[in-house]
């Protein structure tokens, strides 16, 4: 039950990671909060489905994915076209509920969701931790939910959250050894 704590938790990480540098002095600009953001936003899924019967807790996991892709949306696009994505979410979740109801795992929102992220986050110009923090956890994390929700097992579920881990260490390393602070200017 340690490591389903630990990969719990771990969704915390970048937001501390962040909090202890603005402690310290340093800042990071908004695209380094939301992504630290919108990886945080698994922990308020596992504390959902914790907390939920379980027969209800493919509930949080679905929604959970469609909020991330709404940050980075918001981080990486005009606000037009973050709205038009936040919208086309929106109906695949719609859909996907109709479809399976709240009591199986997804794929087709994860797919939208994740696989927007990650492309949003590489082709927008920012530090290159970012982007491969997003290629890792939403592109290569995609793939290995596929897997995971295709079988449904303890190996599977492992190495997804092993995925979630390298993201996860790729951004703090970024944040970590950037060489300037990196806050809008005047802030």
């Amino acid at each position: 039950m340690g490591w389903v704590y630990a990969s719990w938790w771990q969704a915390m990480i970048p937001l501390a990671t962040l909090t202890a540098f603005r402690i310290a002095g340093r800042r990071f600009s908004g695209v380094w909060w939301a992504v630290a953001a919108a990886l945080g936003v698994s922990w308020v899924s596992d504390a959902t489905a914790l907390a939920i019967a379980p027969a209800h807790r493919w509930l949080p996991s679905l929604v959970y994915p469609v909020v991330q892709g709404m940050i980075l949306a918001f981080a990486f696009l005009p606000r037009k076209s973050a709205w038009q994505f936040t919208g086309a979410l929106c109906v695949v979740l719609g859909a996907a509920l109709l479809q399976l109801g709240p009591w199986h795992p997804d794929s087709l929102v994860r797919t939208i969701a994740w696989i927007g992220g990650g492309v949003l986050g590489w082709q927008r110009p920012h530090p290159r931790a970012l982007r491969w923090c997003l290629v890792v956890t939403f592109g290569l994390g995609w793939a290995v939910w596929l897997w995971h929700a295709t079988f449904l097992d303890v190996p599977s579920w492992y190495v997804y959250q092993g995925v979630r881990a390298v993201g996860i260490g790729i951004f703090v390393a970024g944040a970590v050894h950037a060489r300037r602070t990196i806050a809008p200017a005047g802030a």
